[in-house]
């Protein structure tokens, strides 16, 4: 009797949250991994000048698992959602993300909410404790960091000045996509752990 089928991909993923690796070269699993390709230039330690753009997003078809308790440690829910991508066999069709629904300066961290995913192909059915649902055509104001896993949060303030500059307010949960660039060419500088932070944005009324 065989177990689950055990996805490259999934290894990847796993590998790059839960061992916080900010090189390739650290872990070889992360080879394995679906890559983030930046649309932007990357914003580097110490981030203090931040590269923002806006963009529209697509409406992708995920599933995820839930999160209550601090955004500081995802790793029990990250375990949860390899395990139960395996069980069932998903594959996924993008990087892994999180969706971010609480302020973490307001409310007790055992209060916080967010939802640990991965996009999949339409029609995907899941089971518990795997949910599914879209992401909706979203209108973002985003950054790219590299670093560590956690290093996203360094851009939200300029993301949100530049907001407040163009007379945006938040209309949906913080994203963060999680992943490395692919692969460069040989002599190339291993690539660095990159995390793409995605606010949506309407118009002040």
């Amino acid at each position: 009797m065989t177990g689950p089928r055990r996805s490259p991909a999934l290894l990847g993923c796993l590998a790059l949250v839960l061992g916080c690796t900010s090189n390739r070269a650290k872990d070889p699993r992360v080879l394995d991994a679906i890559p983030l390709r930046p649309e932007i230039a990357v914003t580097e330690a110490p981030y203090q000048r931040v590269v923002v753009d806006f963009k529209e997003t697509l409406d992708l078809p995920y599933v995820y698992v839930e999160h209550q308790g601090s955004y500081d440690d995802m790793r029990d829910s990250v375990k949860r959602l390899i395990a139960a991508l395996e069980a069932q066999e998903i594959e996924p069709q993008g990087p892994l993300f999180g969706l971010y629904y609480d302020d973490p300066k307001s409310l007790p961290q055992a209060s916080h909410v967010a939802r640990i995913g991965v996009p999949v192909e339409l029609g995907t059915r899941a089971q518990a404790p795997l949910f599914g649902d879209r992401t909706g055509s979203r209108t973002v104001v985003y950054a790219v960091a590299a670093g560590e896993f956690g290093s996203g949060r360094r851009v939200l303030s300029a993301l949100y000045q530049r907001m407040k500059d163009w007379g945006w307010v938040q209309s949906g949960p913080v994203m963060e996509i999680y992943g490395f660039p692919a692969p460069g060419g040989p002599g190339e500088p291993e690539p660095r752990f990159l995390t793409e932070v995605q606010i949506p944005w309407q118009p002040t009324r």
